[in-house]
């Protein structure tokens, strides 16, 4: 999995539990300031038709409302501790190191569910608990055109967000848990790799 694409779970994974809170949608979304982090498992599904192959991937994330985050992707770490980007790869022990350009970091990262209400028009669909969310005109960054989320009937909970990525691949997520905390455990955005990892500096 691409860091591109990490990034782009993330923020949907992010952005659609909060809007899951509960059954009002307008609501939900004014609810994120309630909270300063949330926990998530989720199983990330990409379906390609062009290479025909469907492939499935566990994950975790740990994600505070001022952008910072912990997110675990099958064997790979991701670390975002609101300065620094670590990327660690497990299978070659390699650690990428990098400092992402503010301007970017709020528009793609997980601040971006920050500005929510200002970036995407919610429409509910005819099937019951599913709405489509569409990005608004002049909104930049890389994120998607439009996403389809649908909630649980009775507790209004997130099931599943679908969108179609940039190859026209249709990505699926599921979140399995999801948890708040009124107060970040700061000590999940602090890094701690082996010493024994390559580490590669851009």
């Amino acid at each position: 999995m691409t860091q591109k694409s990490f990034r782009l779970i993330i923020i949907l994974i992010f952005s659609i539990a909060v809007l899951a809170k509960a059954g009002d949608i307008k609501k939900t979304k004014q609810n994120l300031s309630s909270y300063d982090c949330a926990y998530f498992e989720f199983l990330s599904t990409l379906d390609s038709k062009v290479f025909d192959v469907i492939d499935s991937v566990h994950g975790q994330a740990y994600i505070a409302q001022d952008g910072r985050y912990y997110v675990e992707i099958g064997p790979d770490i991701f670390l975002y501790d609101g300065d620094t980007l670590f990327s660690f790869f497990r299978e070659n022990n390699q650690l990428i190191i990098e400092k992402p350009d503010p301007e970017y970091a709020t528009a793609t990262e997980i601040s971006f569910v920050m500005k929510l209400n200002d970036w995407y028009d919610s429409k509910a669909l005819k099937e019951k608990n599913s709405y489509k969310m569409t990005k608004k005109e002049n909104v930049g960054g890389d994120i998607p055109d439009s996403m389809i989320i649908k909630i649980d009937d009775k507790t209004s909970a997130l099931k599943i967000i679908e969108y179609f990525d940039s190859n026209e691949d249709l990505n699926r997520i599921e979140i399995l848990n999801h948890e708040t905390d009124s107060i970040c455990d700061s000590g999940r955005f602090t890094p701690a790799f082996p010493d024994s990892v390559e580490k590669v500096r851009l």
